[in-house]
C-alpha cells in the first residue's frame, strides 16, 4: 500500500463521519487523483466481503465501515444498547448538545475531554441527536424531539441551570476556538 493510501486509512479510521474527496485533499495536501488513486488501492484490500472492515463510497464521501460477522456482532449489542438506558458517558455527550444548542464533534471532544465518535453513532442511532450540517470539515449536531421526550422536558431550557451552564460551555468554547479549528 503506497504511503499515500495508508495515510488515508488512517484518517479514514479515525474520523466517526464520511469525508469528501475534497476533505481528504485538504487534509493531505495531496491532488484529487492522487487521493482517488489512493482510495482505489484502499478499495481493492477492503472489497473482500468476509472482511471485518469495508470502505463505504457514497456519491464520493469515503467511510470506513464494520462488515462481516463482526458488523452482526456489534449490530446485536447496539441493539440491547438501543433498549437500555443510556451510559453515562452518553448522557454526557447528549447534555453538551442540548446545553450548547447545536455542537460540533470537536467541541464536544473538547468539553467531555476524550473522543465522542462512539458516543454520537450511539445516540444518532437512537435517535436523540441528528446531524444538521458541517463547520469546516466538523460534523454539527443537535437534539431532536425525541430527546425531549426522553428527558421528560418541554424545551432545552428546562434542563437544570441552563442558562449559567451553557454560558458557562460557550465561554470555554469562545476562550478555546483555535484548539477547536
Amino acid at each position: 500500500m503506497s504511503n499515500l493510501a495508508n495515510t488515508i486509512e488512517g484518517i479514514l479510521f479515525y474520523e466517526a463521519d464520511s469525508l469528501t474527496i475534497a476533505e481528504i485533499c485538504e487534509l493531505t495536501g495531496e491532488s484529487e487523483d492522487n487521493v482517488v488513486s489512493a482510495l482505489k488501492e484502499i478499495e481493492a484490500i477492503y472489497s473482500d466481503t468476509n472482511k471485518s472492515i469495508t470502505l463505504l463510497n457514497h456519491k464520493d464521501s469515503y467511510q470506513l465501515v464494520l462488515g462481516g460477522e463482526a458488523r452482526n456482532i456489534i449490530t446485536l449489542r447496539d441493539e440491547k444498547e438501543r433498549e437500555g438506558e443510556l451510559s453515562r458517558a452518553a448522557l454526557e455527550t447528549l447534555s453538551c448538545i442540548l446545553y450548547l444548542g447545536n455542537a460540533s464533534k470537536s467541541q464536544i471532544d473538547y468539553i467531555r475531554g476524550v473522543q465522542s465518535g462512539y458516543m454520537l453513532r450511539t445516540l444518532a442511532s437512537r435517535g436523540l441527536i441528528a446531524r444538521v450540517g458541517k463547520s469546516g470539515r466538523d460534523t454539527k449536531y443537535t437534539t431532536t424531539v425525541e430527546t425531549l421526550r426522553f428527558m421528560g422536558i418541554n424545551r432545552p431550557e428546562d434542563m437544570p441551570d441552563y442558562e449559567n451552564i451553557s454560558a458557562e460551555f460557550m465561554r470555554v468554547i469562545d476562550n478555546n476556538k483555535t484548539d477547536l479549528e
